[in-house]
């Protein structure tokens, strides 16, 4: 563990358990407003690429091969 991190928990560690509790519950929170943060800005880009035609239709094999050709024109 990095000593950032170890200094972080020592600081914890000085709490008193429900400054703990406390903590822990805003730090939940923030978490999940960080994910819901990036899950907006990605459907943003998806909507973003759907508008500017990005995309691809088909049933699942022809998707999965568009899939693998991708990946393949990549290397």
């Amino acid at each position: 563990m990095n000593t950032k991190i170890n200094d972080i928990l020592e600081d914890f560690d000085s709490l008193s358990l429900n400054e703990q509790e406390e903590l822990i519950e805003i730090e939940k929170k923030r978490l999940i407003e960080n994910k819901r943060k990036l899950l907006v800005d990605e459907v943003k880009e998806a909507e973003n690429e759907y508008t500017e035609g990005k995309y691809i239709t088909g049933d699942t094999d022809e998707l999965m091969r568009a899939i693998d050709d991708e990946n393949t024109s990549d290397k």
